[in-house]
């Protein structure tokens, strides 16, 4: 599957492989897009999903897990519409029907979970574009999810309103406090990547 690099990609991953890496990723129209990550000598390779239902579709690193089930089972509006992560991804939780909390439990040390919403009835005008350096944006020291967790100071989260053409999202990034500069660049470069169709 030929995979494209999103075009919000993430410059400042991009030129931290392009100076720290010999030999930078390579296309291969059977498997997709790889880079090299900076300082190592694996490969990560992308992949690509389209939903026709929800009709939008993203990228993500191959080796990751996209729930084939909603992760908030029983929350209506806004509605789950994608959720991927480097550990499992068990749904439901016993709290806050609005946050998968059992796969936010389930997020270790080194992990990083994302979860997009779609919001059924929106005001536009409170969800600003996507940025471009995604990156940049600083976590949130008070996620008010925090309460429905077993250990919320293990992760680091952002909670992001965006909207592509006319429709209305809501985006959650977690990652583990031990997770590396890469997983945390992909997560967000994975974000980047969504797009929504007409």
């Amino acid at each position: 599957m030929k995979v494209q690099i999103p075009p919000r990609s993430l410059a400042g991953l991009l030129i931290a492989t392009a100076v720290s890496c010999l030999a930078c990723g390579q296309r291969d129209a059977s498997e997709g897009v790889t880079l090299a990550p900076a300082a190592t000598s694996q490969v990560a390779t992308w992949t690509s999903y389209r939903d026709e239902e929800s009709r939008f579709s993203v990228s993500y690193p191959a080796a990751w897990t996209r729930a084939t089930e909603r992760l908030t089972p029983i929350l209506a509006d806004p509605r789950e519409i994608l959720s991927i992560g480097t550990s499992d991804l068990p749904p439901g939780g016993e709290s806050c029907a609005q946050f998968p909390v059992n796969a936010l439990n389930a997020v270790g040390a080194t992990d990083a979970l994302l979860t997009l919403q779609e919001s059924g009835h929106p005001n536009l005008a409170g969800f600003p574009p996507l940025p471009d350096d995604l990156e940049r944006l600083e976590p949130d020291t008070r996620f008010w999810g925090a309460g429905c967790l077993q250990n919320p100071n293990r992760l680091i989260t952002w909670w992001i309103r965006f909207r592509e053409r006319d429709r209305a999202f809501y985006g959650l990034v977690a990652i583990g406090n031990s997770a590396t500069e890469e997983t945390r660049a992909q997560v967000f470069q994975a974000l980047a990547s969504f797009q929504v169709e007409e």
